[in-house]
């Protein structure tokens, strides 16, 4: 289950991160705004906090991940 990011373990446990959010957008041929109330996974990495830099990441690029909402922990092997 996801859970919001501001809950998420800060000890270095590798887990689940995402960006969730809703798919709001404009139509480009009647240039209409719909607002779409289904919530969606737009990505999805393992990552864990990281104390030398101050974010989440996925130890591979130190900027960290754009727009991290939820996480959860990863699922057994």
């Amino acid at each position: 289950m996801w859970q919001l990011i501001e809950t998420a373990p800060k000890d270095g446990t590798l887990i689940l991160c995402a960006a969730i959010g809703h798919s709001n957008y404009t139509d480009i041929e009647s240039g209409i705004h719909v607002e779409d109330p289904t919530l969606r996974v737009w990505w999805a990495r393992s990552g864990r906090w990281s104390y030398r830099w101050k974010k989440f990441w996925d130890e591979i690029e130190p900027s960290g991940f754009a727009n991290l909402s939820h996480w959860m922990n990863l699922p057994k092997p």
